[in-house]
């Protein structure tokens, strides 16, 4: 949510607009998404969203913030907020987000949806690229003057926000990846370390309590904001009004790197670089400034130390350090797989192959389109529709090559204006492929050389990536804005938009 936050922040600047209206449904017969279904349901989703809806207030941009409680309101209220919009790139974000909406049921979908628009940075890195400053996260005024109260409670304090995994502690959770749980016995080495070295230091300790053992919460040099009649939303103010802050990867480390405060996150790993769309060693963020760094040496006491020691000397002068250019992994029943295994013996019939792609269930679709389906199909048309599905599911997998491949074995009879549309999506997402590759071998050529953003847009709005097909086009008018193209792609755009509103 708070890398979210930050994306549409950006969004929105692309757009010109002023502020966000932000809606958020929690449906209560049915609140979890697809990869939340297994531990949030509707008995418990009311204590899940209790914390999480003052995140929102957090959004730099934020104008209002409205809560529906099921769908079809939430939908009808989207569709009305839209139905008069002008603006072409809006227009593409709003189609984006109703093409995911519809696919919500789709594993594969919705994995995508989620990492192009709340989890990688790709977008925030190159707007920093372009602006030299990306939009940060602010505490509401309440929530930071009660902060601001405890701090002073606490007397003159070097404050220092902390939140490290610790989720094998926590009896409840089932789908903790404890391969980034920090190790507590270092942690807790270091933090008595710190009581006699560097009595002044008060450590913030965020997060929930059943993470936390007994001993570390009762700690002398700890403030636990959660035993003091503080959330969530404190402890992220916490994290934005403290004057350093040390953990893993987390949230509340994502507040910390949209924040001016210094940081070191730590466990580092691949999979985080990932998100972060960095490479695997960058010691900091394309937009971070000061002392924030990424550590990825294994966690111990000698660095812990090590790394305050840095800090302290860094931060000689406290009071200039704020402005210091400073899934869920559902474990399989052993029985219900050997059933599947059983199922998958028997092959599939095309129209039942052809019901599992209408639902979005491309994985199962594919351990179907076997070789036993293959072998016993008679007619050219049978085997025309066997390769048409074999393109669309590998299509949808983004092996483009290999959907090519499949597609040009559907005979020239039988190819249908679906399959035709998807020979278009195939060959453009090739090109756009091409394109990204000669951009990286010649990393001196601007991606507007030979109108290349152009080409961009008109693949990008091909395969539907409709947003991206609308900043591709704000780039290429910035080189050539008499472009005729522009308008014809802008209209385009704004045909399929009106079209999903007579649907």
């Amino acid at each position: 949510m708070i890398t979210w936050c930050v994306k549409t922040s950006i969004k929105a600047k692309y757009c010109k607009c002023e502020g966000v209206d932000i809606f958020v449904c929690a449906d209560v017969d049915d609140p979890a998404c697809l990869f939340q279904n297994t531990y949030i349901n509707k008995n418990n989703y009311q204590g899940f969203l209790k914390d999480l809806r003052k995140v929102f207030d957090f959004h730099p941009l934020a104008k209002s913030c409205k809560f529906f409680r099921n769908r079809d309101s939430f939908m009808q209220a989207i569709r009305s907020r839209f139905a008069k919009e002008q603006d072409a790139l809006v227009q593409a974000y709003f189609l984006s987000y109703l093409q995911a909406y519809e696919k919500r049921t789709s594993p594969l979908s919705l994995s995508r949806y989620h990492h192009s628009e709340i989890t990688l940075h790709n977008d925030i890195n190159e707007y920093h690229k372009k602006h030299h400053e990306i939009p940060f996260l602010l505490s509401p005024s309440p929530i930071l003057k009660q902060v601001k109260t405890k701090k002073k409670k606490l007397g003159d304090r070097i404050f220092v926000a902390l939140n490290f995994r610790l989720r094998a502690q926590d009896k409840n959770t089932d789908d903790a990846w404890l391969e980034r749980d920090s190790d507590i016995g270092e942690w807790m080495q270091f933090l008595r370390y710190c009581v006699t070295v560097y009595p002044n230091l008060c450590f913030v300790l965020l997060g929930k309590l059943e993470e936390k053992p007994s001993e570390l919460l009762s700690l002398e040099n700890c403030f636990v904001p959660r035993l003091n009649n503080q959330d969530l939303a404190h402890e992220l103010a916490w994290v934005e009004e403290s004057d350093f802050f040390m953990g893993s990867s987390s949230g509340f480390a994502a507040m910390a790197n949209f924040s001016k405060t210094p940081y070191i996150i730590t466990k580092i790993t691949k999979s985080a670089t990932g998100p972060y769309c960095i490479p695997f060693g960058s010691q900091k963020l394309p937009f971070a400034q000061g002392f924030q760094k990424l550590i990825y040496e294994t966690e111990s006491k000698e660095l812990l130390v090590r790394l305050t020691d840095t800090w302290l000397h860094f931060s000689s002068n406290l009071k200039k350090s704020k402005v210091m250019p400073k899934e869920k992994i559902t474990k399989a029943n052993p029985k219900h797989t050997r059933a599947l295994d059983q199922k998958l013996k028997k092959p599939k019939t095309l129209s039942e192959i052809h019901s599992l792609l209408e639902n979005g269930q491309y994985h199962q679709a594919r351990k179907y389109l076997n070789i036993e389906l293959l072998r016993g199909l008679l007619s050219e048309s049978d085997l025309s529709t066997f390769h048409h599905y074999c393109s669309k599911v590998l299509y949808e997998f983004r092996e483009y090559a290999q959907a090519k491949a499949e597609s040009i074995k559907v005979e020239r009879k039988f190819i249908s204006d679906e399959h035709q549309t998807l020979v278009e999506q195939i060959n453009a997402s090739l090109l756009l492929e091409n394109i990204d590759r000669f951009l990286t071998l010649n990393p001196e050529t601007e991606s507007g050389f030979l109108g290349l953003e152009i080409v961009r847009a008109r693949c990008l709005f091909l395969t539907e990536n409709y947003m991206d097909a609308s900043r591709a086009l704000q780039r290429h008018a910035e080189r050539f804005p008499a472009d005729p193209a522009i308008e014809e792609i802008n209209k385009s755009i704004k045909q399929r938009f009106e079209n999903e509103f007579e649907k």
